[in-house]
């Protein structure tokens, strides 16, 4: 590269001379009204006769003269309407007529007290309840008696249905607001059989008395007649005289409570939906992804017994749509109390992040153990919302055994990454079938290429994109100089397998992931020699410039509505204590295991020349991250795999529209899409 090459190499990714990539009660079963044929009762009759006597019914005076003149002791007793003046008349006569020992019936309740044949007993009972019981024993009654109009003697008619009367005892007064004379010697009543079908007629009915009929019997009622009273009227009457059955009134309002109660209480289940807790209080469940349950149960078992009572139960899930599990679980409320999560997802789990209580750990103490990006990425409006064990990031992996043969010193700068891939000296072709048989670098395309989002990123970063703008020309540079290499120099294919198999198979001479993929490259080829090295930089301005990296981890968050929030915040504050993390790293080296990078930098110095770690502990101060990010399982919907979706479809074609898309997106979870630049 000549040396205007390289001053630009020294600005851009890309050389300057290529050019860019373009939702009422029914009475009719009353005992009264179900006795009656054709709807008629006596009770009904009485009612009859107070109303078609107004005048009679308006006066406050006593009755007894309103009979007759001339009655006699065998002689029928007989009511008809007449006027004030009659009335006052005919008391004059009756008086003289010392023969017939009238009672007096006075309006309402007031009664005499000289007799024990008043239609209103001592006890207060009255013409309803008596006639009510009298007819509900007899099964037999079709018909009513009525009083004849005629002032004459009495008639007697029908005789033929004599036999047949209903007998009914017939007090001597009516308690239904009429004064009405009867004689003392109790002569039987007869009623008028042949005018009377259904009820009574518009005049004032006549009292019919027959002898011989001592079994107190009322005749059947004829078939013809006036019209039957109406059941209303009927219904009316008792209404007045009858108190509503408390019973009746006691079921009401015992409906109405119960209807209450269950109202209130349907209010407070749901409400109490927003604030209820799940699962059992003391039984933490903790859903892990990256660490095994061996290397965990350890510390679980002496947090168990340093605190009795609780139980711990880790659970390692599948990767297989994680996210897309977790959140559907703490959605319905069925989720764990602990979770693990990627550093991009708490803008996907808002609703359902506990913040660290004070009183486990303060903000202050949080922000004085733990990384930079780690106090940037976990603390939220909302506070602490994540504790973290492990850091990690992206980092270079070089095959020692092919640098060693070609004595070739690994990449600082990008100039000296493309330097080095131009060269040719890493790349072998079979000259046969033109099959590559070792790439120096997997760059180029995305399909096959393992955490190609976290290399455009750093790229990003580096490049002092403008994150609001990713049409600008330095966006557009790392697009081009990622491409470059699959374009220009052919040097890696959708032939290939994925970048991180090819590394453990030798095809690799170097190879981007972050540190937790060793343990996996270990496994698949224990032989293959390796080593990490610093990210290579875009070559300073000035000695200030900082020194990126991007980081890629996971941390464990505590649910919201669960029952255990602040023992579990205990349980995570135990873990991620200085003496929990040098065991856990203990635990994992005992059963031949790579150890990590903690989470807090104090305790990683002794890894600051460990042939993995020591890369990524080096630039781990001035790493950055962004939601673009590789194997976080998030799903279709999660924002890495959408972001992700958007970047290849750029860097496969030029879309107008791209820096938009990512715009909304972000926009979406409700993120700024500006970053900063500047050295933490």
């Amino acid at each position: 590269m000549d040396d205007q090459n390289k001053q630009n190499a020294q600005n851009n990714f890309f050389p300057s001379d290529d050019p860019p990539v373009n939702v009422g009660a029914n009475f009719a079963n009353h005992p009264v009204v179900a006795d009656f044929d054709t709807g008629a009762s006596l009770l009904s009759g009485v009612e009859s006769v107070k109303n078609v006597n107004e005048n009679l019914l308006s006066s406050s005076q006593t009755v007894y003269q309103s009979v007759g003149t001339n009655v006699q002791p065998d002689q029928p007793v007989f009511l008809e309407n007449k006027t004030q003046a009659d009335i006052s008349n005919d008391t004059s006569d009756t008086n003289n007529e010392p023969s017939v020992s009238q009672e007096k019936v006075t309006l309402g309740n007031d009664v005499s007290n000289n007799s024990d044949d008043f239609l209103v007993n001592q006890e207060g009972k009255n013409l309803l309840d008596i006639l009510e019981k009298k007819v509900q024993q007899d099964q037999s009654v079709s018909n009513l008696p009525r009083f004849s109009n005629d002032s004459s003697n009495l008639i007697e008619q029908n005789n033929s249905q004599a036999d047949s009367a209903l007998d009914v005892n017939v007090p001597s007064s009516l308690d239904v607001g009429l004064d009405i004379p009867i004689k003392d010697s109790n002569k039987e009543i007869e009623t008028n059989l042949a005018d009377l079908q259904s009820g009574f007629n518009t005049n004032l009915p006549q009292n019919n008395l027959k002898e011989g009929l001592q079994s107190e019997n009322i005749q059947q009622v004829a078939q013809s007649g006036p019209p039957t009273p109406q059941a209303t009227d009927l219904m009316t009457q008792k209404s007045t005289n009858r108190p509503f059955p408390k019973f009746v009134l006691f079921v009401l309002l015992g409906f109405v409570l119960v209807l209450f109660v269950a109202v209130v209480g349907f209010v407070l289940y749901r409400n109490s939906g927003q604030t209820k807790t799940v699962g059992d209080a003391g039984k933490i469940v903790w859903w892990g992804l990256t660490m095994d349950e061996s290397v965990l149960l350890p510390l679980i078992e002496q947090f168990e017994s340093e605190n009795p009572g609780v139980d711990v139960t880790y659970i390692k899930q599948s990767p297989k749509d994680y996210r897309e599990r977790l959140i559907n679980a703490l959605a319905s409320e069925k989720g764990p109390d602990i979770f693990e999560i990627h550093n991009t997802w708490p803008v996907m789990f808002t609703p359902y992040l506990s913040s660290l209580p004070e009183s486990v750990m303060t903000k202050s103490q949080f922000n004085s153990s733990f990384y930079p990006i780690m106090t940037s990425d976990l603390v939220t409006t909302k506070g602490v919302i994540a504790m973290p064990l492990v850091y990690d990031a992206l980092t270079l992996y070089i095959n020692t055994d092919v640098f060693t043969a070609a004595s070739l010193e690994p990449p600082k700068y990008w100039s000296d990454f493309q330097s080095l891939v131009d060269s040719g000296v890493l790349f072998q072709v079979d000259p046969q079938s033109k099959k590559i048989l070792q790439s120096p670098v997997a760059f180029g395309i995305t399909g096959n290429v393992d955490y190609w989002p976290e290399i455009i990123g750093l790229m990003m970063y580096q490049n002092r994109v403008d994150f609001s703008n990713l049409d600008s020309q330095p966006m557009i540079d790392v697009f081009n100089f990622y491409k470059y290499f699959h374009e220009s120099r052919g040097v890696w294919n959708s032939s290939m397998p994925d970048s991180t198999i090819a590394f453990s198979k030798n095809q690799l001479a170097m190879y981007f992931g972050p540190t937790r993929k060793a343990q996996e490259i270990v496994q698949a080829n224990p032989n293959l020699r390796f080593k990490t090295v610093l990210l290579p930089q875009i070559q300073p301005e000035r000695p200030t410039d900082p020194v990126y990296s991007y980081a890629t981890y996971w941390v464990y968050s505590v649910y919201e509505k669960s029952a255990n929030v602040d023992i579990s915040w205990k349980l995570l504050k135990f873990m991620a204590s200085e003496d929990s993390l040098r065991k856990l790293n203990q635990i994992m080296e005992s059963q031949g295991k790579l150890p990590v990078l903690t989470s807090r930098p104090d305790l990683n110095l002794i890894y600051a020349d460990h042939p993995v770690l020591g890369s990524v502990f080096a630039l781990a101060k001035d790493a950055r991250s962004w939601y673009l990010a590789d194997e976080t399982h998030d799903g279709a919907t999660g924002i890495n795999t959408q972001l992700n979706k958007i970047f290849e479809e750029r860097m496969l074609n030029r879309d107008a529209a791209f820096n938009s898309k990512v715009v909304s997106l972000l926009a979406q979870f409700g993120i700024s899409p500006t970053r900063n630049f500047s050295s933490n």
